[in-house]
């Protein structure tokens, strides 16, 4: 980061120094002492130049040499830390933090296998410390976070000048930032025993924007730009009320911060009505010994989210919260170890649908200051999300803040080519980000490697794209859209497609499960001629899904068989459909089934004009008396159809061996043949086959104990007239 930024944060920002002539003790100091007071007093440029004499004398000295290089970080120029690290990075003597700057002063300048190498070094050395993980994780994935650079649209204002300006909010169409303008920041050494640093003071502005156009930015009221540094701000729904950070410059004067530097306070502020902001009172929970700065206020103005160096936190500066209970503050509370690391943590600002957005350099990010995103479950912050390039550059990338339609905010950034030190920028999401999970429907276990289809609104594939070996997968939609996500993979069916709206007003991550169902449910058979028993190729079978109106189709090959995937808690009609055959049908229900194979087989009689049964007594093949009348129709609708034939097929009961059976249904057919011979039917007009005891039409098969009425059934002819395929 810039200069100006590095003081604003070492001190919480809104710091000021005025540090008065040396005492003449320091005449007396080496080079190096002088060095070291400069270092604390952030004037890092002037510790260079004395760093850089005790060097010229001493040239082994690791004290300088790592001062130099932790003071090119203060003035955020990687090249200089790397330079200056290079040489002694592997020295034994070297603090495991070294380590870890080294890493993110190569992860700012691109050297990203470089980088890996030292976290891991420092992750060896200080294994307690995540932050390590959180940067070896980012740069894993650093393909996502550059993903795509059109994401966001980012604008720099025509309200920055050629100094800082950051912590911009909008408020009715008013823009209310802090600026540097028309002042100068200089660090000044002057000779060996005198030191004058100093900052111009920020100051609150506000310009009206119409149009993407902006007024001339004139200050804030007297009552809250004071002579000292005045810091972000956060307003009360109804704007009638204000919280603001100001250095604690009275406190510092007095000597009543044991270090001798300047705090940071918050201060609240009320407008009149006359528009004049006036009742400025401090915050309760302010203290001269730690800072406590950038507010930021929840939607319904009871919780207050705000940066603080106060002990018992997570590194230097942590985010914290309070509640409102009834009409005062309760006490802070940290907002946890998922949000705040051993790092820093600066400028929290809550949006509208509840999100904690803030800015860190102990997260994974691409150097400096990055923009995170947290969501709040259960009370606790978690799922910590960088916003990506290009919200996030390997610059210092900060104070963000977002309007209520979810759509457009503002940023600050020293990234190159702004026009000062630091500026704002406004951004427009132009896609929503979604990471989705597949799912097995039943289990809801994660399917892996599965397809995913999305399509648009009009039906048109969008894209296609697959999710990992755990089931996740994500995708940037454009806005103001309905899109439609299935996953497909093989042993897997499509379940009903996901709908996903982009046409939102929350700029956030969303989530989407598609579902897919395993196959373990069959339906399967075989499909027989009535009248050969032979397979059926070519015949059609469809499966209804009454349930979900849903419709498939295959047809058999030369072995006759079918298979269909079934859902559980279904209802289906499976139909078998042939040219020159009697469509058939049934229906099957799977209510509570889950994984089997249900066997079904069908047998599809030919096309008839005609047909009926006669049945034979028992080990008979006598025509009985009782069926000649029966046969006699069919030889009256021969003769008046002479295009037809007639199908004979003989059949037994299960009484008796096999082999008997079966000459004895060939007697039968034979018996029927000769009555039909002897009425005058020709036998180029006859087909007949005996089956034995094969088809059985009840359920008394070998060792099924049945009445006799119920064998009966089974010692029958079935006389079928059909018409000639010639």
């Amino acid at each position: 980061m810039n200069r100006l930024i590095t003081i604003l944060l070492v001190l919480g920002l809104g710091s000021s120094a005025n540090a008065q002539s040396a005492d003449i003790t320091t005449f007396f100091m080496s080079n190096s002492r002088k060095a070291e007071i400069y270092y604390e007093k952030l004037a890092y440029e002037n510790a260079i130049e004395l760093y850089e004499r005790v060097l010229a004398k001493n040239p082994a000295d690791l004290n300088a040499q790592t001062r130099i290089a932790e003071c090119y970080i203060k003035l955020n120029n990687p090249r200089g830390v790397v330079s200056w690290y290079r040489p002694i990075i592997e020295n034994p003597s070297l603090m495991p933090i070294h380590k870890y700057n080294y890493a993110q002063a190569l992860t700012a300048l691109g050297n990203y296998e470089e980088a890996k190498t030292w976290y891991e070094n420092y992750k060896q050395d200080v294994p307690d410390d995540p932050r390590s993980d959180y940067k070896l994780k980012f740069l894993e994935d650093l393909d996502f976070y550059t993903r795509d650079s059109s994401l966001y649209l980012l604008t720099n204002l025509q309200v920055n000048s050629e100094n800082s300006e950051f912590g911009a909010v909008e408020v009715d169409n008013e823009l209310i930032f802090l600026s540097s303008r028309d002042q100068a920041l200089f660090i000044k050494y002057e000779d060996d025993d005198e030191n004058e640093f100093s900052q111009a003071p920020f100051d609150i502005y506000i310009s009206t924007f119409t149009d993407s156009s902006f007024s001339q930015p004139k200050k804030l009221h007297q009552v809250i730009n004071t002579k000292f540094h005045e810091g972000p701000m956060t307003f009360y729904n109804d704007y009638s009320k204000v919280i603001f950070t100001r250095s604690n410059y009275y406190s510092y004067r007095k000597g009543e911060s044991e270090d001798g530097k300047i705090k940071l306070k918050l201060y609240s502020a009320s407008l009149n009505p006359g528009g004049e902001w006036s009742n400025v009172k401090p915050f309760v929970y302010n203290d001269n010994e730690y800072s406590t700065a950038h507010p930021s206020l929840s939607a319904d103005n009871l919780t207050l989210y705000f940066t603080s160096d106060r002990p018992g936190g997570f590194g230097g500066n942590d985010i914290y919260f309070c509640q409102r209970i009834d009409n005062s503050w309760s006490e802070p509370v940290n907002a946890g170890g998922q949000v705040n690391t051993a790092g820093d943590e600066f400028f929290p600002f809550i949006s509208e649908d509840g999100h904690l957005y803030f800015s860190s350099n102990g997260h994974g990010g691409f150097g400096g200051l990055d923009i995170y995103r947290s969501t709040r479950f259960d009370g606790q912050f978690g799922n910590i999300e960088n916003l990506g390039f290009p919200m996030n550059t390997s610059g210092d990338d900060f104070s963000f803040s977002i309007g209520k339609d979810g759509r457009k905010g503002f940023i600050s950034s020293n990234r190159p080519g702004g026009k000062g030190s630091d500026d704002i920028y406004q951004f427009e999401v132009r896609y929503k980000s979604i990471v989705g999970r597949v799912l097995e429907s039943r289990t809801k276990e994660f399917v892996g490697n599965a397809e995913i289809m999305i399509n648009d609104s009009a039906r048109q594939t969008y894209t296609i794209l697959k999710a990992d070996e755990s089931g996740y997968f994500q995708v940037d939609l454009p806005l103001d859209t309905y899109f439609d996500l299935q996953a497909k993979k093989d042993n897997f069916g499509l379940e009903v497609p996901t709908r996903i709206s982009t046409v939102v007003h929350s700029f956030q991550t969303d989530t989407a499960d598609v579902f897919m169902w395993r196959h373990e449910l069959f339906a399967q058979g075989r499909i027989f001629s009535n009248e050969t028993q032979e397979l059926l190729p070519d015949v059609t079978v469809s499966l209804e899904n009454l349930t979900q109106n849903t419709f498939t189709i295959l047809e058999t090959k030369e072995d006759g068989k079918y298979v269909f995937v079934l859902k559980p808690d279904q209802l289906y009609i499976i139909q078998a459909e042939k040219i020159d055959h009697v469509t058939s049908n049934f229906k099957l229900n799977t209510e509570g089934m889950i994984a089997d194979t249900l066997l079904n087989d069908f047998v599809l009689e030919e096309v008839y004009v005609t047909k009926d049964v006669i049945f034979f007594d028992f080990n008979k093949a006598i025509i009985k008396p009782d069926a000649q009348p029966a046969l006699n129709q069919m030889i009256t609708n021969l003769k008046r159809h002479k295009d037809t034939y007639i199908v004979v097929s003989a059949h037994a009961d299960a009484q008796g061996t096999f082999e008997y059976n079966l000459t004895l249904s060939n007697r039968r057919a034979l018996a029927v043949v000769a009555y039909l011979k002897q009425k005058g039917i020709r036998e180029d007009r006859i087909t007949w086959r005996g089956f034995g005891e094969q088809l059985l039409i009840n359920r008394c098969s070998d060792g099924v104990q049945c009445q006799e009425e119920e064998h009966s059934k089974n010692r029958r002819a079935e006389l079928k007239i059909e018409k000639s395929k010639n």
